[in-house]
């Protein structure tokens, strides 16, 4: 498939089709993956000089194989004299096969030099779109990433590079490649040095020109019909199971890693022994905010029952089916755990047709307050959410998307009783005092339990040296900035580690690969505790809601350093006392420097040697949904 779209590509005429097909414009679907997809199977043509029914008509050969025509012209068609419509010349042919051939070894080119310099890992966990579609990171950065200003690792700022090198911008070169093979030994900059967050600022783009970019999820031709949908639940309710969960949330949770889909993952794992089943809701379509229904009143969303994709159906169909089961013995309890992509309207409806206008809702973020989720004015700087008319408001790209969004979202708990359930009773403090929602109920659920039991023998003194652990996701909300100055001016005196999934170009920082799921909930826990971590810094710029990476360092025996305005991540430090909260990164750095850390350090071995921790992660809603847990 990715080789068929890469020929397309290179001869395929993106103004012409546009200009031809106004629905296709309009809906803002790639108009190459429209055309791979649907359109020739519509008669649609990809260029003035290649007719697609034409082509069909006189290939039989093509026609029955159903083999994508325009592919198979470029492919084999030409170099067999096959005619691509009914005027086209020998000229117009050897053009095409010119110009394809020349694209082709282009792509092929950038692809084979940018590989082995190429974060997949970081590209798919930042754009959660291309992780859906399945398509090569590295394919799609080429052919389409670097022209959507989309950086293909934590070193490269694409729209920083071109807007610097003009001449790379004006030759339209790919900026990576660029880098890569001719402006890294020519002393070119490959970010801003003022750092990434100058480079958000500076490639801050209007919130409707973001979802623009991230709009091309095509229809897909075998939606599930109510027939079909309604059998498959029916079939997995007959195995004398009494509860079907809906569980809604922003992306597939099977194949994108974090804390919000590592919680819905462990809920399905653990729903059957419950006697439930878990049907996990997600937008076909990801979003950077709520769907509004102007763009679908019907919008597609993709069903994952029990762990495995099931397909893709219109929500009314799903309202329907639920409504269709609607029976005095099943329960169906809706947890919502992220309302990105959805039309708040379409989830009253479903809610409603569960008989039970109640939903369970997790604050594992401040999405209900704001679009922008880590409540950061233009993703930068934490705002405190400010009332509405703030000029903070007004400065930011989610401002003016924030009024309809409070309205929407407070239309949401009028209509429906909702439950609030928070990961700590910081962020419940925090929510209920700047939301201005009303919930039906509240409690805190807290993601894991910690506790520390006295060894019965003590463990050997340890006389390593000092090693500090950043956990998760190198991202400058996280505190990675923080972390790359203190490597910088501290790489002889202490080991650095990242424990992540993500590739890290940082020279003197050790790399532990770790990918925590349900199944392997422990890894980083294990991880920490083989590496004898001594320090982790978590130096958060938005009050984290729970931070698993916080528990998971004092799990595996290390103390955590951070800031005051972390959140839980403070809270945390505060009442374990495992580790050290402090007021700025001037302090930050003075910690280090000077003779504090290696203080602290002494008093983390001597706990390590003396104490066993114990852990138990939290079952997240069977908790609560779970008639055993509850009695």
């Amino acid at each position: 498939m990715v080789d068929e779209i890469s020929d397309i590509f290179a001869s395929f005429d993106t103004e012409f089709y546009l200009d031809q097909y106004s629905d296709v414009a309009s809906s803002q679907i790639d108009p190459v993956l429209h055309y791979y997809n649907f359109g020739w199977r519509e008669g649609r043509n990809p260029s003035k000089i290649f007719n697609t029914n034409f082509y069909l008509k006189n290939n039989p050969d093509v026609r029955k194989s159903e083999i994508n025509p325009f592919w198979h012209f470029l492919k084999f068609g030409i170099a067999e004299g096959r005619l691509g419509a009914p005027d086209l010349s020998e000229e117009a042919s050897t053009e095409y096969s010119l110009r394809g051939n020349i694209y082709k070894y282009n792509i092929s080119k950038y692809i084979e030099d940018i590989r082995p310099h190429f974060d997949s890992n970081y590209y798919l966990e930042q754009y959660d779109d291309v992780s859906e579609s399945g398509i090569d990171p590295v394919l799609h950065y080429c052919t389409w990433g670097w022209k959507e200003g989309r950086n293909p690792s934590l070193s490269f700022n694409t729209e920083f590079y071109l807007n610097n090198n003009p001449d790379v911008l004006e030759n339209e070169l790919n900026p990576f490649w660029h880098f890569l093979t001719a402006g890294q030994s020519e002393g070119r900059l490959s970010r801003h040095l003022g750092g990434s967050d100058v480079e958000r600022l500076i490639s801050m783009v209007p919130l409707n020109d973001l979802v623009a970019a991230w709009r091309w999820q095509p229809v897909p031709d075998d939606l599930l019909s109510f027939q079909l949908l309604n059998a498959e639940l029916r079939v997995a309710l007959s195995t004398e199971r009494s509860t079907l969960i809906l569980s809604i949330s922003h992306d597939n949770y099977r194949k994108i890693s974090g804390g919000v889909q590592l919680c819905i993952h462990r809920e399905e794992v653990l729903s059957p022994r419950a006697g439930c089943v878990y049907l996990n809701v997600h937008p076909l379509q990801p979003l950077p905010r709520l769907a509004h229904m102007d763009e679908n009143p019907d919008p597609l969303v993709t069903l994952v029952l029990g762990g495995v994709e099931i397909g893709t159906c219109r929500m009314s169909v799903l309202i329907e089916v639920v409504a269709t089961l609607n029976d005095a013995a099943l329960r169906m309890p809706v947890v919502v755990h992220h309302m990105l992509g959805h039309l708040t309207e379409s989830l009253i409806d479903l809610i409603r047709a569960t008989s039970q206008r109640e939903c369970y809702l997790w604050l594992h973020d401040f999405f209900t307050i704001c679009p922008s989720y880590t409540l950061q004015r233009n993703r930068v700087r934490y705002c405190h959410a400010p009332e509405l008319t703030s000029n903070a408001c007004t400065l930011c790209v989610f401002g003016s998307e924030r009024k309809v969004h409070q309205k929407r979202m407070a239309t949401f708990f009028k209509e429906i009783d909702v439950n609030v359930v928070s990961p700590s009773k910081i962020t419940l403090d925090t929510w209920q005092s700047r939301s201005g929602l009303t919930p039906a109920s509240v409690r805190v659920v807290p993601h894991m339990n910690l506790e520390w039991i006295p060894r019965d023998i003590p463990l050997p003194d340890e006389e390593q040296l000092v090693t500090v652990g950043f956990l998760g996701t190198p991202a400058p909300h996280k505190g990675w900035n923080e972390f790359e100055r203190l490597v910088q001016s501290n790489k002889t005196r202490y080991r650095f580690v990242f424990f992540g999934s993500v590739d890290v170009p940082l020279g003197g920082v050790e790399h532990v690969r770790i990918h925590v799921n349900a199944t392997n909930p422990d890894a980083m826990i294990d991880a920490v505790a083989k590496e004898k971590c001594d320090l982790v810094l978590h130096w958060a710029s938005w009050p984290e809601t729970f931070s698993l990476s916080t528990y998971e360092a004092i799990a595996g025996g290390a103390y955590v350093v951070t800031n005051a305005g972390s959140g839980n991540v403070a809270v945390t430090v505060d009442w374990t006392g495992r580790g050290v909260v402090l007021q700025d990164v001037t302090a930050l750095l003075d910690f280090f420097e000077g003779d504090e850390a290696e203080a602290l350090v002494r008093t983390i071995r001597k706990d390590r040697r003396t104490h066993n921790i114990t852990h138990v992660l939290s079952e997240m809603s069977m908790d609560f949904l779970n008639p055993t847990n509850r009695t």
